[in-house]
């Protein structure tokens, strides 16, 4: 007798679900990536757009991408798509951005989170959890890990990021999604851009999606950082996400009220100089970001004509200026350097003064810190899943410092004022009032939602628990403390108490006051 075994192996026609890039008020870029070379259809607004599928031999051979430019659409309406590739069907929905100066219905909401770094190797790996003064880390954990890896800190944050994107869309208020820089682990390695994507596919299809470049999108596990292989890796970076500005590193992206201008820091000034942010990565190809540079000379304008429209100014891109973490020392190589450092980048510092902007935005630096400078918000938007740093340098600026082994927060006496929006996004515009450098964004700036990992008994919870929230309380209600930034401790967002990684992410809401339709403020969660 003879029995014949049938392996019947089914191979998906997605190899990147849709995704929604560089959107605009009348128009966006639906992106997927196919596992042949056969066209799809996307189908919104009542039309048919058959997409002309390309080979990318930068990402590998057996992918092809599916770029699909759709226009006439109106600013901020929701709109149902599809889009069948072979037998495969993929359904989705997204809010066009608001007009340049307006919010959605009641308000906008931004997410900013940075150094995702995926990677496969990654699940299961719980990162050293170092003991340092003051640190909250449960006694007797021997080398002492994170109770959770990083896929599930990453899942996380998109859990939070798709509840809230989801509230905002139904309520006719738009969202968008950054990540500043480090969306990989390794740039030349696909089964790591794979698993970001396997991640971000259950909010791309939703949320507008953008990024900064880091300095792991320019790595290669085996060579390091060799101009050859730096280029490869980054070319996978430009071949995903389409953004404006002609391919560059460096664009610019207005969001109804809000403008953000993204730069290139990966490399830039003297090679191995104090105004270099890596040591290791001497590529021509990349933009120097240096006072003269042409990305420099490309920034002043921006910043120039942003102010003039009146925006709130957000500036973005990967290396923190200010830190307390390593990346926070002097660029070098001695012991007490960092060939890695954030510093270089406060050559930009006077400029976003001269221009009144609003805050900035980092990574690079696995925590979250808060930072004032000359009246400018610098915030380090640190781990998107992965376990946090400790602090190895002093921060004169911080204003609130988080990370697993330490809590600080550092009162101050600024003021903030509101600007002034019109709520109407397709009629009445007024104008924003110019704001003075001193100023601080509105009370109410953001959400962090962090949640402790501890393995404690029932009674040192509640009873940490209690005190820290006391702790926060207290510094959170005090009239000094003109940004309102509430931490979700011990929160179960992951579905395991005790079992969640840090969440270290931005939540920022713009919108309209209830009883004054006039103001625009920002707002949490």
């Amino acid at each position: 007798m003879t029995f014949l075994l049938l392996l019947c192996f089914s191979v998906s026609a997605f190899r990147v679900k849709p995704y929604i890039q560089n959107p605009s008020p009348d128009s966006a870029t639906f992106r997927w990536l196919s596992s042949d070379e056969f066209a799809g259809v996307l189908t919104i607004a009542q039309k048919e757009y058959v997409s002309s599928p390309i080979a990318t031999p930068q990402i590998d051979s057996q992918s092809f991408l599916h770029s699909v430019r759709v226009d006439g659409l109106e600013a901020a309406t929701l709109y149902n798509y599809s889009v069948q590739q072979g037998s495969e069907n993929v359904q989705g929905s997204f809010l066009t951005s608001p007009l340049k100066g307006h919010v959605g219905r009641e308000s906008i909401r931004l997410f900013f989170l940075a150094d995702t770094e995926t990677e496969p190797g990654s699940t299961g790996h719980h990162v050293t959890w170092k003991e340092t003064p003051g640190s909250n880390r449960p006694p007797g954990m021997g080398e002492g890990r994170y109770l959770t890896d990083q896929t599930e800190g990453l899942k996380g944050h998109l859990d939070i990021i798709s509840a809230r994107a989801r509230e905002s869309i139904a309520n006719g208020n738009p969202a968008l999604i950054s990540v500043v820089g480090d969306l990989v682990e390794t740039g030349n390695d696909q089964s790591h851009w794979k698993e970001f994507w396997d991640h971000f596919g259950t909010v791309s299809p939703h949320v507008p999606l953008i990024a900064a470049i880091g300095n792991h999108e320019a790595y290669d596990a085996v060579v390091g950082y060799t101009p050859e292989a730096s280029q490869h890796a980054r070319s996978k970076f430009f071949t995903y996400l389409e953004h404006p500005g002609e391919g560059k590193s460096y664009y610019r992206l207005d969001f109804g009220i809000v403008t953000i201008l993204t730069l290139d820091s990966t490399n830039g000034g003297t090679s191995g100089g104090e105004d270099d942010t890596n040591y290791l990565l001497d590529n021509p190809h990349i933009p120097d970001y240096s006072p003269g540079s042409q990305q420099y000379q490309w920034l002043e304008q921006q910043l120039q004509l942003a102010r003039s429209q009146q925006q709130i100014i957000f500036v973005q891109f990967h290396h923190a200026p200010y830190s307390s973490g390593v990346h926070g020392k002097a660029p070098g190589r001695g012991s007490e350097q960092d060939e890695q450092s954030g510093r270089p980048m406060r050559l930009l510092s006077p400029i976003f003064q001269q221009f009144q902007v609003a805050a900035v935005f980092s990574g690079h630096d696995e925590m979250y810190e808060h930072s004032v400078v000359d009246g400018i918000h610098y915030y380090c938007v640190g781990s998107g899943g992965d376990g946090l740093r400790g602090t190895y340098v002093d921060n004169p600026f911080i204003v609130i410092h988080r990370h697993l082994g330490r809590i600080k927060i550092v009162p101050t006496n600024l003021h903030s004022s509101l600007p002034r929006i019109s709520n109407n996004t397709r009629t009445h515009k007024k104008k924003l009032p110019r704001q003075h450098p001193n100023s601080l964004l509105p009370a109410r700036f953001l959400s962090l939602s962090l949640s402790l990992s501890l393995s404690l008994s029932l009674s040192l919870l509640l009873f940490l628990s209690f005190f820290l929230s006391f702790l926060l309380a207290s510094c959170l209600l005090s009239r000094n403390l003109t940004v309102e930034e509430k931490k979700y401790i011990g929160s179960d967002i992951t579905g395991k108490l005790a079992r969640s990684n840090a969440t270290n992410l931005f939540l920022f809401r713009f919108g309209s006051q209830v009883g004054d339709r006039s103001k625009s403020h920002i707002s949490c969660c």
